[in-house]
Parts: structure tokens; sequence; C-alpha cells
């Protein structure tokens, strides 16, 4: 009994550990430091401007928020906890205009999307 225990903990540790050497070779293979000033430096309004955006449209708090490059028109994209949901909304980065609310996807497989 203890041997299978040891056993699985010390998959489980090496599953751990790759995971992790894995994530940081591939950080440092993308070396996202350059493209993310260039992003934000695209930006005029700030992450916390697209935070407080979201928040206000969807009635929730922000539990997560990055800028993001879709074809060249750079956006953030906001997830806001709303009573018992995730939000996605999406926020131009050019005027904080709300481009879109939908439910997560993760959170709710299968249902449809609902667009503001």
């Amino acid at each position: 009994m203890k041997t299978k225990h040891l056993i699985s903990t010390a998959i489980a540790g090496v599953i751990a550990l790759s995971t992790v050497a894995f994530a940081a070779t591939k950080h440092m293979e993308k070396n996202e430091v350059p493209a993310l000033k260039a992003q934000m430096s695209a930006a005029k309004i700030t992450l916390n401007n697209a935070i407080t955006a979201a928040e206000t449209h969807v009635q929730g708090k922000a539990v997560d928020a990055k800028l993001e490059d879709k074809s060249g028109k750079f956006s953030f994209r906001v997830e806001v906890l709303k009573a018992d949901q995730i939000m996605d909304v999406t926020v131009d980065s050019r005027d904080g205009k709300i481009l879109s609310a939908v439910a997560d996807k993760d959170e709710h497989e299968g249902d449809h999307e609902e667009q503001d």
C-alpha cells in the first residue's frame, strides 16, 4: 500500500516538474516583453480603464484582464464575475467602448453566446 502511494506521488511530482519546465522554456522562447511593450503603447486607454468599463457594463467584479492582439487590432479581454457566472468582456483599447460581453465558454460549454 505504501509502495503504491509512493509511486503515484513520484509520478505526480515528475508530471508537475515537467509541466513547469515546459512552461518556463516556452515563456523564454517567446520573449514576450517587447511585444507587450508595443501593444501597451498602441493602447489609448489603460488596463484599469478597461477593467472599470467591463465591471460597470456587466455589474460585476473583474477576476482577470489582459491586452490581446487579433489581426493587428488591440483590445482588452476582461473576465468579470457576475453572480454565479464568468463573463468575457472585450473592451476596445482605442476608446474604451465595450465590443462584446459573453458568458465564458469554458464555464458554459454548449450555451449560445450573447452579444451586447
